[in-house]
């Protein structure tokens, strides 16, 4: 859509090549630049593409950047524009906490000659004051080893660049901890980070909100501020989280009407950790009586929380009656695209086909389904002691709206702002239906936009 309004559009650095005749490997890309912060210095900067759209960004007055370049380019905030347009504003609370925290691992450590991590298994003032002092070592550290690399040596300027990412990753969070020590949830030593289902040495620090660091990240750049979502949720939930005080909220209808876009709540027991076997098959058992109502030639997509799920739901289905040739789960661990065109291929092979995966709810475009199931309400999953148990246990309340936001994105995928995703006079173009009984439970329609409620229809 920017391409389609004439917007000057920069991409992250890793999306441009980079032309330098010494990188490392063929496949280098700007992101990887042995000039790190000093680009424009490169002997081949007039050839390099990132460059060259750089400049032309910085001299437009109708641009756009994703959310981690905007972060951390310093020239949009000495060069802003009289409004700022902030899209898909329900991802910035965690653009904001992402950016502020940091996770160092052991082989990092190691690499940069760094000290110990130190022990801190709970997120106590004492906790976070021993983090801060290895912050604040490990950056003097990092700025001495990078002192001494030469200049004219193509795998210390490549190490350099490493190092001035590093550092200016730990010297934000150490800044932000300094701003305010308060509402942080940190971990460190030797049984800190998951890998490959084993606990591994490192140090994972992270703010529990948003609203002490998303002001002074967005706000007070630009005369004029818009925060815009088509899944905005319960907007006073959203704009406590982000710290916003005073704000001017205008809805803009929809331009179907709710009956158009109706949005089915089964009867179904609730799906909680502590929810029976027998509450499954009652939620399988409807799932496979609207699949095999509905047209047998719709695809569609049924959005679960997990890949254990995945399989369980298809055994659950062919159970009752659903073919097995009709179900399709993607591979695992191969990333959202890669899975798009294997379900791409699948569709191919057989009408009515449908997908069921966790991995759908945000970023795609199902434009040829017309069934979007959820079966189950997406609660963030909170293990004791992880980061999601601490932020749930400090606001509940934007547990909910996080969820809520989560929820509204899945039921989205199918119904894409053109006339045949939606219902007309005594035409069905397409199904959505939530088959979660939490959903209804735990009142969760109270985080979910008006937009959303409107078109709820409990069954």
């Amino acid at each position: 859509v920017y391409r389609e309004l004439d917007f000057d559009i920069l991409f992250g650095r890793a999306n441009y090549p980079c032309v330098h005749p010494d990188r490392m490997t063929p496949e280098d890309t700007a992101a990887d630049c042995m000039y790190e912060l000093r680009m424009e210095q490169c002997e081949h900067a007039d050839r390099c593409p990132y460059l060259i759209q750089k400049e032309i960004v910085q001299g437009s007055n109708v641009r756009s950047l994703n959310y981690s370049y905007f972060l951390v380019s310093s020239w949009p905030r000495k060069k802003p524009t009289t409004y700022g347009f902030y899209d898909e504003c329900h991802i910035l609370p965690d653009e904001t906490l992402e950016f502020v925290g940091c996770t160092i691992r052991d082989g990092e450590r190691m690499r940069w000659r760094l000290a110990e991590f130190p022990s801190c298994y709970d997120s106590t003032r004492e906790s976070a004051t021993k983090c801060m002092a290895w912050l604040e070592k490990a950056v003097g550290k990092i700025s001495l080893e990078i002192a001494g690399m030469k200049t004219d040596d193509a795998m210390d300027k490549a190490k350099k660049s490493r190092g001035e990412r590093l550092r200016s990753k730990l010297s934000q969070t150490y800044m932000a901890m300094q701003r305010n020590s308060d509402d942080w949830y940190v971990r460190s030593g030797q049984r800190v980070l998951d890998y490959m289902g084993n606990k591994t040495p490192g140090l994972q620090i992270k703010p529990l909100t948003a609203r002490h660091h998303f002001p002074k990240l967005f706000l007070g750049i630009f005369p004029r501020t818009v925060l815009m979502s088509a899944t905005v949720g319960n907007v006073s939930d959203l704009a406590d989280e982000l710290g916003i005080e005073h704000y001017d909220f205008d809805h803009v209808p929809n331009q179907w009407p709710p009956e158009s876009r109706p949005v089915h709540v089964l009867d179904v027991p609730p799906l909680g950790h502590s929810a029976k076997p027998e509450a499954f098959q009652i939620q399988a058992q409807k799932i496979a009586k609207v699949l095999n109502e509905l047209p047998q030639d719709w695809s569609g997509v049924v959005h679960v929380t997990s890949w254990k799920a995945t399989e369980l739901l298809r055994s659950r289905l062919e159970f009752f009656s659903v073919p097995s040739s009709r179900l399709f789960i993607p591979t695992r661990g191969r990333g959202t695209h890669h899975q798009m065109d294997e379900w791409n291929n699948a569709k191919l092979k057989r009408p009515g086909m449908i997908v069921i995966s966790p991995s759908m709810g945000q970023g795609v475009d199902l434009l040829e389904e017309r069934i979007c199931l959820i079966a189950k309400t997406p609660f963030p999953y909170c293990a004791n002691g992880s980061f999601e148990q601490e932020r749930m246990m400090y606001s509940n309340r934007f547990y909910r709206w996080q969820t809520a936001a989560d929820l509204e994105q899945r039921a989205g995928r199918t119904r894409r702002g053109r006339d045949e995703d939606y219902d007309h006079d005594f035409i069905v173009n397409g199904y959505v239906g939530i088959f979660d009984g939490s959903f209804k439970r735990m009142g969760m329609a109270k985080s979910c936009s008006k937009d959303f409620t409107d078109s709820l229809v409990f069954e």
